[in-house]
């Protein structure tokens, strides 16, 4: 997928990195797509990790998208599936109550993929969104 705050953050890396080493790469004989392989890409490294995290939570946190397209219980979503649960009959009914630990739970199991790809990726996320501000 993509969204406009992905292309504003590659642009916006893009347009921190220094002209010279275009240049310096084209001295010593590379071509544009060479250049692009070789210099720019392996620099890319942070804002390709901070995009991928953004759209993997986008994707994982998506609501309304499963709600319209999955015609199964069994294809929903987690947030789907909590709703569902909580508001089967279009209101709060008593058997929400009853699974409110089921809720939290699944609330719990819902954040805790989001937070293991933070703890991994923490350096290159923070690298990621300190680049892109840098003028």
């Amino acid at each position: 997928m993509v969204s406009a705050s992905s292309i504003f953050l590659f642009r916006q890396f893009f347009r921190t990195l220094p002209k010279d080493l275009e240049d310096a790469a084209r001295i010593d004989g590379c071509s544009e797509p060479m250049i692009w392989l070789r210099v720019i890409m392996p620099l890319s490294g942070p804002v390709v990790t901070v995009v991928a995290l953004f759209q993997f939570q986008g994707s994982w946190n998506a609501f309304v998208w499963p709600l319209v397209m999955s015609s199964s219980e069994r294809l929903y979503t987690i947030s789907v599936g909590m709703y569902s649960l909580a508001y089967g009959s279009g209101s709060l009914t008593s058997m929400a109550e009853l699974f409110q630990s089921v809720l939290l739970a699944g609330s719990v199991m819902a954040v805790l993929p989001i937070l293991f790809l933070f703890i991994a990726f923490q350096r290159q996320f923070v690298q990621g969104i300190a680049l892109t501000g840098l003028k």
